[in-house]
């Protein structure tokens, strides 16, 4: 499943918190360009214990996980694989 909810992120992702930090899942989201909201969701990443990956053209998720300021940065990239940061993609 993919959250695609046109910068309403933060609410979505806050609104589903039980469910997050009980069940762990893997997300698919796509985050609006602005600065501050990405700043803020990459805060509740960080609470949450969740790293952040961008999810390239082809689909795949990066294997790096992004700090709080690439994710910021990458306002062309639109699509990110959030996962419990205790997770190894390799």
């Amino acid at each position: 499943a993919k959250i695609d909810v046109e910068g309403a992120e933060l609410d979505v992702l806050a609104g589903a918190l039980g469910f997050i930090t009980e069940r762990r899942p893997p997300l698919i989201v796509e985050v609006a360009i602005d600065a501050i909201h990405r700043k803020r969701v990459a805060e509740f990443c960080e609470q949450v214990g969740y790293r952040i990956s961008v999810i390239h053209n082809s689909g795949t998720p990066a294997l790096e996980a992004l700090d709080r300021n690439q994710f910021v940065a990458m306002s062309h990239e639109p699509n990110f694989f959030f996962a419990d940061a205790k997770w190894h993609l390799r």
